[in-house]
């Protein structure tokens, strides 16, 4: 900005101290805009490492929640499992109770 207000009155000034104003305003600028990349680069860094641990935060939730839901899975499963794995073995009947499935009835039975 200044360095424009220079152009404009550079013809009231010398050439050597119009060079010399013109250079001065040129590495002003130049170390204003170092500067700033320094402090643009230093805050997008920043904010990359922020979205990276929360990016991280987000998966460790999601591997939580799914080895919650294996577990929870795993219980389920677990109780709807029969003890044995065999089927139950039919009982022997004894004398008594095969006069109750032949139809004969009995004081018990009918009872």
């Amino acid at each position: 900005m200044e360095g424009e207000t220079l152009g404009r009155y550079a013809g009231g000034f010398g050439d050597r101290l119009f060079k010399h104003l013109t250079k001065v305003y040129d590495l002003a600028h130049a170390e204003a805009q170092r500067i700033y990349d320094q402090r643009l680069r230093e805050s997008v860094r920043e904010e990359a490492d922020k979205l990276l641990r929360a990016a991280e935060q987000v998966r460790l939730m999601e591997y939580e929640v799914g080895l919650k839901l294996y577990e929870r899975g795993e219980e389920g499963r677990q109780a709807r499992r029969p003890r044995s794995r065999r089927s139950p073995s039919p009982r022997r009947r004894s004398a008594s109770s095969s006069t109750v499935s032949t139809g004969t009835t009995s004081s018990a039975a009918t009872g």
